[in-house]
């Protein structure tokens, strides 16, 4: 996110809770035991770390879905202003499949850390979060 206020454009990375600079996507979407939680003592304590993190990912792309799809009628509204410009029906339609497109990415992203809380912890930093790399 980035402040629209006039001479500030503070980056802000709203998922972190902190600066966007520097700003590492596989820090950001991997879970990470951290240097207090690695004994056994505190291994319940980790086990709620590991869920929260998992939960709180998914519940930022549930909500950047809800509000995009809330976007809805206005995008329906370009549209139809685009057909009445007489474009072509390629052109003219081409907001809709993005914001189609948009919508089941997000809804894909926010169901792999469902995904990735149940998989085995040796097997996460592999398997989910080197292909989320790529998306």
């Amino acid at each position: 996110m980035t402040c629209r206020r006039p001479g500030c454009g503070y980056e802000f990375c709203w998922i972190r809770l902190g600066t966007w600079r520097p700003h590492d996507l596989v820090r950001c979407s991997t879970y990470s035991v951290s240097e207090a939680n690695k004994d056994a003592s505190h291994e319940s304590k980790a086990l709620v770390e590991r869920y929260m993190f998992h939960q709180d990912r998914f519940k930022a792309y549930q909500e950047s879905l809800r509000l995009e799809q809330a976007l809805k009628p206005q995008m329906h509204m370009k549209v139809e202003k685009m057909k009445a410009l007489e474009m072509n029906r390629f052109e003219a339609e081409t907001p809709r499949q993005a914001w189609e497109t948009l919508l089941k990415c997000r809804r894909m992203l926010m169901w792999t850390f469902v995904f990735a809380y149940f998989l085995k912890n040796e097997n996460e930093h592999v398997g989910h979060g080197s292909n989320r790399n790529y998306m």
